[in-house]
């Protein structure tokens, strides 16, 4: 616990003597200038510095004092090693910190590396269950920053060199590739988890390390950019007068949105942490996220509000504005805008993925803003109950009025998608399983397929309204209903042909008509939220019910308007799939479908596609095929087709007919060579009975264990012996003992397949019918996974997040070409010993 001190710079774990120059230099200018105005390191005060020495110390032995109480470490213990990090940083810093003050306090810190490295203290990969994944980073991230304030001692760099590979390990684990998805809720991915993640790559970097680089890391904020609200009052914050919350009175800001037992979080924390982090390494990177922190209100918004963290803010680092666009998000579900740089923007979200920790199941749930408020919110509502009677969310149940649905499942994806000027498309699909039906008279599992257009204005205050459709694949002989929340209270959801009309959405002149297509007769029901959970107070909620038959869906149109403005025209459903809708400034023929494609003409109008749009204006024609599929879309004899998805503009009165090529080039796959049985696969579903599945087009090479699917173009599923993948080609996956292998180049993507055996043998587990009826509760409500987890690793990143869940796997890969390699799950190269020291696979 004692070594000779070498000279080290200092500071050099939160800030480094050169940014804490910048820094005194530009303090005027920082948000957080008066929490920190009297530190140490800012005045070189010697009675400050010692006393932050003292407080450091006091710190140390609470923890220490813990250790009596519990034999291993808490799942909060990082926050509690924070209230040591700044004060050991700025006394160790200052000459007046000597003697045996400075040893013992060096000591003290060597004694929590050691602790902190130990792996009966932290039993990683011991068969210890750590917690959610929040906290096994809460309780381990306190090692690198307290290992660089201790650099010459002999430990440090072996300390350095596991916590760097360790964190990467971490952030991999958390993090989808195609969209950065945290396996946390909003609320809980950042009160401490992404912080710290964060800080610990600040410190590693500054010892020398090239975490900074890591995309992994990156992907937290591209993701919390993407998921972001536009700007509106936040919400569902439990007390507006503790803490960080008395930043938000008065403000309108943009917040990652309240799903799960989380609230609305602002601010934007992480992202200044991460601009501060890439600065030199990225500096593009940092000035976007630089801009999401100062739109997301620029203040420490967590529960992380410890002051010193203003020292990470980097006053070089100039704020760049971003367009945020639609994305495809894995394991998240997607997301729609129109206008993100005006404050009327609109934005739709389709929560369809299979992330579950802290999250309630409310896969399929739509949110809505648009004209500057909030229409439809994220249902989160913390670890609130809901009142009964009421659905939490905003999606269809189905067997009985208030019945769940499974959670957490990994085919809940968005299935295909599109992103175009003028439209944005998502489909959303899960299956729901016959052991979840509450009637027990499911024969089958169905799908539930929920499909969102935004229809775009050129103008943030035109016509930008949402089309949804629901509809189900399979036998479901099960009555259903859809839900739907809006902040307004029930008296103002009043009856309109077809629908009903939404007025003072929070308490504005914005209103929202809402348009029943399916069912043509929509029995709506309307209920209001009379005590609003904790955090919400103040707020007005109504909820829209309209039961169905079963076996039938719905077709909705939601169209937001303010004042006086003319509002929604005509809505008429032309056929099966289709529907008219007459706008001021557009007649839209609007269509989508899952399985087959829309197939349809009039005299204007003919459309062979899976979902689009004909957008009819006065002095343009838009010809939309918002699939990511083959399709044709025609006006008076002007057909654009090709792979979507795609926007042709067409003249009103065109002077001839044609057929114009549009849409995407897919990336060329070849047909595999070598010996085996080559099946060729024509997306029929009929080509060979070996082959099963349909919708894609391609090759399956048969050669003993090793199976090769090479899928050219379409969407579907493609399988042989029991092995099966569903996606959107072009890609190459090669299954053979012990490994699959996926190639794909194209979009952003994400697959679906079974865990092979060979991967995770079901012999090592018991029987899961042998299970007590409980457990098997819980496999279906998502907390315990059968089998357990494999190993993805993406580009040689390993240990990425993957989906996986009673059987089954989901992958998420990025624009352009990737390589993913599954394999059975290993533990991080690093503590290969457990807490017993037996070694680990």
């Amino acid at each position: 616990m004692t070594w000779e001190e070498k000279p080290l710079t200092r500071p050099r774990v939160i800030i480094t003597p050169e940014a804490l120059a910048t820094l005194k230099a530009n303090l005027d200018r920082c948000p957080g200038k008066e929490q920190i105005v009297n530190f140490a390191l800012l005045t070189g005060n010697a009675e400050t510095a010692l006393a932050e020495a003292k407080r450091a110390e006091h710190w140390l032995n609470e923890l220490f004092r813990l250790m009596g109480r519990i034999s291993y470490s808490h799942y909060r213990l990082t926050q509690s090693d924070y209230q040591v990090i700044y004060e050991a940083e700025s006394a160790l810093a200052h000459p007046a910190v000597t003697g045996e003050l400075r040893e013992r306090l060096r000591a003290k810190i060597a004694a929590r590396c050691y602790m902190l490295a130990n792996a009966d203290y932290i039993p990683r990969g011991a068969a210890v269950h750590m917690g959610n994944p929040n906290m096994a980073i809460n309780r381990y991230m306190g090692l690198p920053l307290y290992a660089q304030l201790i650099a010459d001692h002999p430990m440090a760099k072996s300390w350095l060199d596991d916590a760097y590979v360790y964190t990467k390990w971490k952030t991999s684990y958390n993090v989808t590739a195609g969209g950065g998805t945290f396996r946390e809720n909003p609320g809980y991915a950042t009160y401490s988890p992404t912080i710290f993640l964060t800080t610990a790559a600040i410190a590693l970097r500054n010892a020398g390390y090239d975490i900074d680089t890591f995309e992994p890391l990156k992907d937290i904020g591209r993701y919390f950019r993407d998921i972001e609200t536009p700007v509106a009052p936040p919400m569902g914050i439990a007390n507006m007068n503790r803490g960080h919350a008395k930043w938000l009175k008065g403000r309108h800001v943009r917040v990652l949105p309240a799903f799960g037992n989380g609230q609305h979080i602002a601010g934007g924390q992480t992202q200044m942490l991460l601009a501060s982090l890439t600065a030199r390494s990225d500096p593009a990177y940092a000035a976007e996220m630089m801009q999401s922190f100062y739109e997301d209100g620029g203040y420490l918004g967590t529960e992380m509000d410890l002051p010193f963290m203003w020292l990470y803010w980097n006053p070089d680092i100039a704020p760049k504005p971003m367009m945020r666009t639609d994305k495809l998000i894995t394991g998240f579900g997607g997301v729609l805008r129109a206008h993100s740089t005006s404050p009327e923007e609109t934005y739709a979200v389709l929560r369809n993925g299979y992330t579950q920790s802290h999250w309630n199941p409310d896969q399929g749930t739509l949110v809505f803003n648009s004209r500057g408020v909030c229409i439809s919110p994220a249902t989160g509502w913390g670890y609130n109950s809901m009142e009964q009677g009421i659905c939490r969310d905003s999606r269809i149940c189905f067997g009985e009025p208030l019945a769940d649905h499974e959670h957490g499942r990994v085919d809940t994806n968005i299935v295909d998608y599109g992103s175009l000027p003028s439209m944005g498309y998502l489909l959303g699909q899960q299956t729901f399983r016959k052991e979840w039906d509450p009637t027990k008279t499911l024969t089958n599992n169905f799908d539930w397929s929920r499909q969102v257009m935004l229809l775009k204005s050129t103008r943030p205050d035109g016509p930008n309204y949402l089309v949804v459709r629901d509809t189900t694949q399979g036998a479901s002989p099960m009555k259903r209903w859809w839900y739907q929340w809006f902040i307004t209270k029930d008296t103002n959801i009043t009856p309109i042909p077809g629908g009903v009309r939404a007025t003072g959405i929070e308490k504005s002149d914005v209103k929202l008509d809402v348009r029943f297509l399916e069912p043509a007769e929509a029995k709506v029901g309307v209920k209001g939220l009379t005590n609003p959970p904790r955090g919400y107070e103040g707020w007005d909620f109504a909820q829209v019910s309209v039961p169905q038959e079963p076996d039938k869906g719905y077709f909705t149109v939601f169209y937001p308007s303010k004042g006086a403005e003319p509002g929604l025209g005509t809505t008429e459903k032309l056929a099966e799939g289709v529907v008219k809708i007459t706008t001021p400034e557009s007649v839209d023929y609007v269509f989508c479908a899952v399985e087959n494609p829309v197939v349809f003409k009039d005299a204007l109008v003919e459309i062979n596609a899976y979902a689009g749009a004909v957008r009819i204006y006065p002095d343009r024609v838009l010809l939309v095929n918002a699939s990511g599929q083959q399709g044709s879309v025609a006006y008076k004899g002007v057909k654009a087709e090709g792979i979507g998805p795609f926007e042709h503009v067409a003249a009103v009165s065109p002077a001839k007919t044609e057929t114009v090529a549009a849409g995407r080039r897919l990336a060329p796959v070849a047909r595999p060579e070598g010996e085996g049985m080559l099946i060729t696969v024509d997306g029929t579903g009929g080509a060979n009975a070996v082959v099963t599945g349909s919708g894609l087009k391609g090759w399956v090479l048969a050669r003993g264990g090793k199976v090769t699917y090479a899928m050219t173009e379409g969407t579907g599923t493609v399988g042989y012996k029991g092995f099966y993948i569903k996606g959107e080609a072009p890609f190459v996956c090669v299954h053979e003992p012990g490994k699959v292998t996926l190639t794909a180049d194209g979009r952003r993507r994400i697959f679906q397949m079974p865990i092979p055996e060979d991967l995770v043998p079901a012999s090592l587990l018991p029987p899961k019918e042998s299970l007590p009826e409980n457990i098997k509760k819980a496999l279906q409500g998502g907390w315990t996974n059968w089998p357990w987890a494999v190993d993805l690793k993406v580009d040689g990143v390993g240990g990425m997040q993957a989906g996986w869940y009673n059987g089954l796997m989901t992958i998420g890969l990025d624009d352009g070409k990737h390589i993913a390699v599954i394999s059975p799950y290993t533990n991080p190269p690093v503590w290969k010993d457990n807490a017993y020291t037996r070694l680990l696979p």
